[in-house]
């Protein structure tokens, strides 16, 4: 999965936010951190207490997608 394919769809869910910096995508639900993706390692990823079953599934299918299919070049 696409970078912004990932955040758009995340933002979608209406609550939840994504900030990117060089080597961290940070979730946000309701303003509290909720989980954090790495950029630059596949499967590597922190969640930050209970989420909605459809947004678990979306990080977990962007942190398993390899690194060099996410780039959105």
């Amino acid at each position: 999965m696409k970078t912004t394919e990932f955040i758009r769809k995340v933002e979608m869910l209406g609550v939840t936010t994504v900030k990117k910096d060089k080597t961290i995508l940070h979730i946000k639900r309701h303003g509290m951190e909720a989980a954090n993706v790495s950029l630059k390692k596949t499967s590597y990823f922190q969640i930050c207490g209970k989420l909605p079953r459809r947004l678990l599934n979306l990080i977990v299918d962007y942190a398993v997608t390899d690194v060099s299919e996410r780039d959105d070049d």
